[in-house]
């Protein structure tokens, strides 16, 4: 059996280490929130403003899990892909995600590379060819 392509077998650990680091800035933004409330002239606006930061960023995190999921399935069914032409029914929202994710989320480059061979393999045969299309027009 072939081993799965580098992007695919690497693509959990990179995203457990941005996940990481987001979650160290959120703990940090968290104390210098409660900072910004403490102090005697109570910065309550300044306050919203980084909540609602922690808040894109934690919405960022449950969306990195996903996309960490989606690759880990990617990997366990890299040799049923292998030996297929069409891409397989029950794997064509989570090819259709990575694909549409991939020109979207930046520190994980091997997610790039991971549409990229989805495209050149899927792209003709997959449901979301207007998918592909749109990640294309957004790259130029």
């Amino acid at each position: 059996p072939t081993p799965p392509p580098p992007p695919v077998d690497e693509s959990p650990q990179r995203f457990a280490i941005v996940k990481n680091k987001k979650t160290n800035l959120i703990k940090a933004d968290k104390r210098e929130i409660a900072g910004l409330l403490a102090n005697v002239p109570c910065k309550e606006e300044k306050a919203r403003i980084r909540v609602e930061k922690v808040i894109r960023e934690d919405f960022t995190i449950e969306a990195f899990e996903i996309l960490e999921l989606l690759c880990e399935l990617l990997h366990e069914r890299v040799r049923l892909m292998t030996s297929e032409k069409e891409c397989p029914p029950d794997m064509e929202e989570a090819f259709c995600t990575l694909i549409w994710a991939a020109n979207r989320v930046d520190g994980i480059p091997e997610l790039a590379e991971i549409a990229k061979q989805l495209k050149l393999k899927y792209v003709s045969t997959s449901p979301c060819e207007h998918t592909a299309t749109i990640s294309a027009d957004s790259d130029a």
